[in-house]
């Protein structure tokens, strides 16, 4: 879709919307392209919905929530300090 910089200023909502649902706009200036408006992708996004399409995750949609005060990763043993030091001779 072209369209004049003047058409694009009054309707600006407009084309936003329909570049955000993946339609390509050109914007020209006395007829001559001088930009393009393509849709923002994610670098991750395609990987993440290829792998919801194959099935090797899942997500409920929700937002995540992370609690602060949980440990992410528990260690068996001695301290994280000990563990790190003995892994690391």
């Amino acid at each position: 879709m072209e369209i004049s910089v003047h058409e694009f200023k009054d309707k600006l909502s407009k084309y936003l919307r329909l570049v955000g649902e993946g339609n390509p706009v050109v914007i020209t200036s006395h007829r001559k392209p001088v930009a393009v408006l393509n849709p923002v992708t994610c670098a991750g996004q395609p990987n993440l919905q290829a792998l919801l399409a194959a099935g090797k995750i899942k997500w409920s949609g929700k937002r995540a929530h992370i609690d602060p005060h949980r440990p992410v990763a528990s260690i068996k043993g001695g301290s994280i300090v000990d563990t790190v030091l003995e892994d690391r001779e």
